[in-house]
């Protein structure tokens, strides 16, 4: 996740994860990444990151104190934009954002803007994010809107799979039994040398599986 700060990052992956990230409204309230585990509603598991909050100016200085936490966004699969939808500077706010997220090589990762605070007097119409690849609107206060939000994270990385067939020998259960817990099965086939599995994979996986391919 991404921002400027105060746009409620921390208040989203508290949440979304019972993480108890301190969530205050002030410069810099989270300072370090903290990582924690989704369930999306399919059942696929993701690793959801809160960042240090971006700011209009931010002093070169703390840009490079700053830059081993938000190194860690070179390594996501999906930047989740949170922006805070009730500040009348949001549009300005955004364009930092990107700024930034150019400036640490991120600006080809695919976006999904999330619109917080939608709870509040939302006084200025939402234009769209022609950065993003998707948008959601909700109140991470409330928890209004999760659960679309939860849905278009999941359509993204589904984009990313494709279908990919593999024989499972019967001896190899935790091959199986890590297929099982983290892939999407579409048949299942017994035979006599083990179990033919169709399934929904990304790049990752099937490279973990490329010794099982068919």
């Amino acid at each position: 996740m991404v921002g400027y700060t105060n746009a409620g990052k921390s208040t989203l992956l508290n949440r979304l994860t019972d993480a108890g990230v301190l969530a205050e409204n002030k410069l810099f309230a989270t300072l370090d990444t903290t990582t924690r585990i989704l369930k999306l509603p399919a059942g696929t598991e993701i690793l959801l990151t809160d960042t240090v909050g971006f700011i209009r100016k931010l002093p070169h200085h703390l840009i490079r104190a700053f830059r081993a936490t938000l190194e860690e966004m070179k390594y996501a699969d999906i930047l989740l934009h949170v922006v805070d939808a009730s500040n009348i500077d949001r549009q300005e706010q955004m364009v930092t954002v990107y700024d930034t997220l150019k400036e640490l090589g991120c600006d080809h990762t695919p976006v999904i803007t999330v619109y917080n605070k939608m709870d509040r007097n939302v006084e200025l119409p939402l234009t769209r994010d022609f950065n993003a690849r998707y948008e959601a609107r909700i109140s991470a206060l409330e928890g209004n809107g999760i659960e679309g939000m939860l849905l278009t994270i999941e359509k993204l990385i589904n984009s990313f799979k494709k279908d990919i067939e593999v024989l499972i020998p019967y001896s190899d259960g935790k091959t199986a039994s890590m297929i099982y817990a983290r892939c999407e099965i579409i048949s299942e086939e017994h035979t006599e040398t083990g179990i033919k599995l169709k399934l929904s994979a990304d790049d990752e996986m099937e490279k973990r599986l490329e010794n099982y391919l068919i």
